[in-house]
């Protein structure tokens, strides 16, 4: 696996929202130590951008940030 492009066909992926975190952070450590790949949602940018490297070093998962509010309609 090289690239966000390369997650897992076998549905071994978890989306988590929040997590940057709180309860989001504690279930991608987790997820993350069972093997699944994840792509995470949060606000802040920059506490995910920090996280993912943090998750692709400590567990060899991939890991797909999405910096968004999800509280936003729009």
């Amino acid at each position: 696996m090289n690239s966000e492009n390369d997650f897992r066909q076998d549905g071994r992926n978890v989306l988590l929202t929040g997590g940057s975190s709180g309860i989001g952070y504690e279930l991608r450590k987790l997820f993350a130590g069972d093997g699944f790949d994840l792509i995470l949602v949060a606000q802040n940018e920059k506490s995910l951008s920090d996280r993912k490297e943090e998750f692709k070093k400590s567990y060899a998962v991939m890991v797909k940030t999405i910096a968004m509010d999800l509280s936003d309609p729009g």
